[in-house]
């Protein structure tokens, strides 16, 4: 079943469930789609949907660091992951969920909010040019404010469709 999360002129988000038999740790599609084109940014379980918006509800989204270029962050985070590197300006911080394909950043910057999707290394063959051929052609897949409306429209209906699925039952 599809749900829409949120809709403004730059991109949509929608959650995709099969409703038979749903728990805790059935599967949700979350999908950022932008113009013709769509990346599932979200593929785990409810619950760790509802706990990731309940930790920036009581957290509050970051703001990011002065001295961090958020083009660069998805880079980092492949760099970190690709070679067991420290995650010495703490980018994680601002990343709100990683899948095999891309990782999706929530941050705050001169006082606005913004949504970032950046591409993840999928390893193609043991050749060590393989990475860097993914990291010379590396371009973030989308980057765009969002405003406080939408983001609380956004933890609203999520945490509207924990409880209607789990009271169910």
């Amino acid at each position: 079943m599809k749900f829409e999360l949120i809709h403004n002129i730059n991109f949509s988000i929608v959650a995709d469930y099969i409703e038979d038999d749903f728990d805790y740790y059935s599967r949700i599609l979350l999908e950022f789609i932008e113009k013709k084109n769509s990346t599932n940014i979200y593929n785990d379980n409810l619950l760790e949907l509802y706990n990731i918006v309940r930790r920036y509800k009581e957290e509050s989204i970051p703001d990011i660091a002065d001295n961090l270029d958020v083009h660069s962050l998805g880079r980092k985070l492949n760099d970190i992951y690709q070679f067991d590197f420290d995650d010495e300006d703490n980018i994680e911080n601002y990343c709100a969920y990683v899948s095999l394909n891309c990782a999706t950043w929530l941050f705050k910057k001169d006082k606005r909010y913004y949504i970032l999707v950046t591409p993840m290394y999928q390893m193609q063959s043991e050749d060590e040019d393989d990475y860097e051929d993914f990291a010379q052609n590396y371009s973030d897949i989308f980057c765009s404010e969002i405003s406080v409306e939408e983001l609380e429209l956004l933890a609203y209906k999520i945490e509207e469709l924990y409880k209607k699925l789990m009271m169910s039952e």
